[in-house]
This record gives C-alpha cells, sequence and structure tokens, in this order.
C-alpha cells in the first residue's frame, strides 16, 4: 500500500446508504457504499481489490468471504447522515450482520467523526 486509505471514505450526494466496517492488517475501516456497490459484499469486494490491492477469498455462495488472511468484516448495515452524525442502523442480507458499536466508537476516536449505532 503505497498510498494510505482514509479511515473513512466521503460520503457524496445520491450514493446508496449501505456501509461497511472493516479491519484491515488490524487498522479499522468505514466504507459508504459507491453507485456501484450495490451490495455489502460488493462493497467489501471494491473496497479489498482496489483501496487494499487484497485478492479476498470468495464463499460456496459467490459472496466475498467475511474473513481473509489480512482483513476482516466486523459490522455492515445502512446509514443516514444528519447535521454532523452519522448513524449506522440495520443488518446485511449477504452477512447477516449489523453495525459494530465498538468499531464505531474506535472509528469517532480516530476521525473525530460522530458516529452512533442504533
Amino acid at each position: 500500500m503505497i498510498n494510505k486509505p482514509p479511515r473513512v471514505n466521503e460520503i457524496s450526494p445520491g450514493e446508496y446508504n449501505k456501509c461497511i466496517q472493516l479491519t484491515v492488517q488490524g487498522k479499522n475501516y468505514l466504507r459508504f457504499a459507491k453507485r456501484k456497490d450495490k451490495s455489502h459484499s460488493g462493497i467489501l469486494f471494491n473496497t479489498l481489490t482496489t483501496e487494499f490491492k487484497i485478492t479476498p477469498r470468495v464463499t460456496k455462495d459467490g459472496i466475498i468471504s467475511p474473513k481473509g488472511r489480512s482483513y476482516e468484516l466486523v459490522g455492515a448495515g445502512r446509514f443516514d447522515k444528519s447535521d454532523e452524525k452519522i448513524i449506522l442502523y440495520g443488518n446485511s442480507f449477504d452477512y447477516q450482520i449489523g453495525p459494530n458499536e465498538e468499531h464505531a466508537q474506535e472509528i469517532s476516536k480516530l476521525t473525530g467523526l460522530e458516529i452512533i449505532v442504533k
């Protein structure tokens, strides 16, 4: 990794409201969906391959494995942004998990963003 990926990517108007929480090489990251990412598995795949140059494992069901040698998906769901707060909620259909409060608190400390898990 020559360029160090940001802990949190930008939220742009009109994007899908899905997000994932992951650790890569022991560091916490929060990723909001881009227009091309229609699923949590898609967000995970694009994040790993594009930003981290990691080839993820694929499960028998054809989705990206939530855990690999250097990464782990720890939370997934939806988000709303209001004022300066980001609210994480819901569950992932792909992975049957919701947002991880401990991970959100750590990202908040690292970035200064107010992230709330409902």
